[in-house]
């Protein structure tokens, strides 16, 4: 038996940025109404030119630190890639 979620948005309601984050959803639960997917990648970016010596090991313990944590909250995203630093 399937069984039909509910819609998580209204489409007869005006949503801003702000209102999204309180909704009672999970954030991919969230992209997949509005037909959209939510990626963990690694990312390339610009890099700064001046050796940094422990740039090694912060980036190993990011990596780590990101395998441990659910990543779909804000908070969350923040405090594992700021903590180490």
């Amino acid at each position: 038996m399937l069984v039909k979620l509910a819609n998580i948005l209204d489409p007869q309601a005006t949503y801003t940025f702000s209102k999204y984050f309180d909704l009672n959803y999970d954030s991919e639960e969230i992209f997949a109404e509005l037909g959209f997917a939510f990626e963990n990648a690694k990312l390339s970016l610009p890099k700064f030119e001046e050796p940094i010596s422990f740039a090694a090991a912060l980036s190993q313990q990011l990596e780590f630190a990101m395998t441990l944590t659910n990543l779909t909250t804000e908070i969350a995203r923040r405090e594992t890639l700021i903590s180490p630093i």
